[in-house]
């Protein structure tokens, strides 16, 4: 994805980067450095009866805005018939998260609470590891 005039991000670290302006500030900047931003992103797929088609064929999910070359910007197919705009989550504090080891997450969503809400865990499979752990990061807790 692309932020910006002469800058291409990709899903883990920049790849190109022109100036100290264009640089993680560029996206992740609002209302602070390690913020959120004002650019949204785009999610596509096409369902049928209940099914989910992520349209790989046509270079789904995620739509990339932006591009170097404006000809070969994407759009979104005419087949799908889901689509979601998210703005990026801020950056603030993902450290301090990342810190609470696994069992205390699990113990606090076991804990009762006086309105009756109850935390629910989304265990995922750690990349780095294999090993299952609590998700904590991304919009739906899907990241270790």
């Amino acid at each position: 994805m692309s932020c910006g005039k002469n800058r291409l991000v990709m899903p883990i670290s920049f790849r190109y980067a022109s100036a100290a302006n264009d640089s993680s500030v560029a996206c992740h900047g609002h209302p602070a450095v390690g913020g959120s931003s004002r650019i949204s992103v785009t999610r596509y797929g096409r369902s049928v009866n209940g099914v989910f088609d992520p349209l790989t064929a046509k270079g789904g999910t995620l739509l990339h805005q932006f591009a170097i070359n404006p000809a070969v910007r994407e759009f979104i197919p005419p087949e799908a018939n889901v689509i979601a705009h998210r703005r990026t989550t801020p950056l603030f504090g993902l450290g301090l998260i990342e810190a609470i080891p696994d069992e205390t997450i699990r113990q606090n969503a076991q804990l009762a609470k006086p309105d009756g809400v109850k935390g629910k865990l989304s265990t995922i499979t750690d990349v780095a590891s294999g090993q299952p752990r609590v998700g904590r990061f991304g919009w739906k807790a899907q990241h270790a």
